[in-house]
This record gives C-alpha cells, sequence and structure tokens, in this order.
C-alpha cells in the first residue's frame, strides 16, 4: 500500500519557456508586436472607452515620469480605489520607472490603512473611489498626513504635462 500512494511533488512543464525580462518590457515588447489592438475598455458614460497597446505604453511612460518626478527612484506607490483604467496605469508606470505598487484595499479601515502605511512607507498615495463609489481623497490625506496624496481620477491630467522619457530598464 505504501508504494501507491500520490505523489507530493510533480516536476514542472519544461515544454514551453519562460517570458524573460519585467512586466514594462513584457508592455513594450507587445506593443511592438500589436500597436493597434486594444490593450484594455471599460465601461465609460453610456458607452465602452478603450485603449491601444500604443495609447497604453504611451500614457504608462508618462505616468513613469510624473512619478519619478514626485517621488525617489525605487519608491513605493500606493493605490487605494476599487479597480479603474487610472489604476492599471499606476501599474504599468510603476513597472515602467521601476517603483513597486502598494495596493490599499478599498474596503480597509483608517486603521488598517495606517497599519498598510507603516509597513510599507509609500512615497505616494493615488486615492481613488471605494466600492460604494465614496471617495477616498480625504481619507488618505488624513492618514498620510501631507501633500503626497492625489487623486487616482486625476491622474490623466496631472500627467499631462509630464514628459515621457526613457525610464529605467
Amino acid at each position: 500500500m505504501m508504494d501507491q500512494l500520490p505523489l507530493a511533488h510533480w516536476s514542472p512543464d519544461a515544454s514551453t519557456d519562460l517570458l524573460v525580462g519585467t512586466v514594462g518590457d513584457t508592455l513594450r515588447r507587445t506593443t511592438t508586436l500589436f500597436p493597434n489592438r486594444r490593450a484594455l475598455a471599460w465601461p465609460e458614460g453610456d458607452g465602452i472607452g478603450s485603449m491601444t497597446y500604443a495609447e497604453l505604453l504611451a500614457q504608462a511612460e508618462q505616468v513613469a515620469a510624473w512619478l519619478l518626478a514626485h517621488a525617489p527612484p525605487q519608491s513605493r506607490i500606493a493605490v487605494w480605489s476599487r479597480n479603474s483604467v487610472e489604476w492599471i496605469l499606476i501599474e504599468y508606470g510603476c513597472a515602467l520607472a521601476g517603483m513597486a505598487i502598494a495596493s490599499w484595499n478599498p474596503a480597509w479601515t483608517d486603521f488598517e490603512c495606517r497599519h498598510a502605511r507603516d509597513l510599507t512607507d509609500p512615497a505616494l498615495l493615488l486615492a481613488g473611489f471605494d466600492t460604494r463609489g465614496e471617495p477616498l481623497i480625504g481619507r488618505g490625506t488624513a492618514i498620510m498626513g501631507d501633500d503626497r496624496v492625489f487623486p487616482l481620477e486625476d491622474l490623466r491630467s496631472l500627467i499631462a504635462t509630464a514628459r515621457a522619457v526613457p525610464c529605467p530598464r
């Protein structure tokens, strides 16, 4: 009976090569291959908003440049919001800028957010809306205690003046 026990370990399947590179490298490679293919789609007003890979890369590079202008390299950037296009732009912008993203659950209490702040020490907090549609910017400002908090929904206007520059790879 002992010799019929199921295996506790399987060797990995090596039939497919693993991707090599960063998230930013993958976005650049995908943009080179499919610049005009739709990368994102989301509900917007009465219709559907969308962005191609070329548009996503261009905006993510602007976000990266804006982040690097507002925080030291290799910083942690906190995002406290429900899902949104701006959240995705921050995620890719952090990847291109060589920064780490610290996701804060929009259902967290202020106590939980202060704990996350103390653990991650974010250079910036981008606050959006909770799952009920309530803005988190006021609570975020009270938790961070300074001018390092920005409204996530204003991201595209914040980056409008940022010049996209080659970011660290």
